[in-house]
């Protein structure tokens, strides 16, 4: 047997999960994508973790 368990909402009103609720993965894609290359640009000596935003513009 499976189950949803949570809320697919929680605002403006709260909304049960069920099993057949849809996501969005555009966030998802934007860690997926975005991580792997910072960590290469660091690894790679390209950027520091402590430079400032302002220094890439």
């Amino acid at each position: 047997m499976t189950a949803a368990v949570g809320k697919s909402a929680v605002y403006p009103q709260k909304e049960k999960m069920d099993r057949n609720t849809v996501f969005d993965l555009a966030s998802l894609t934007k860690v997926v994508c975005t991580l792997p290359l910072i960590l290469k640009f660091v690894s790679s000596g390209d950027v520091h973790l402590h430079d400032r935003v302002s220094f890439f513009s």
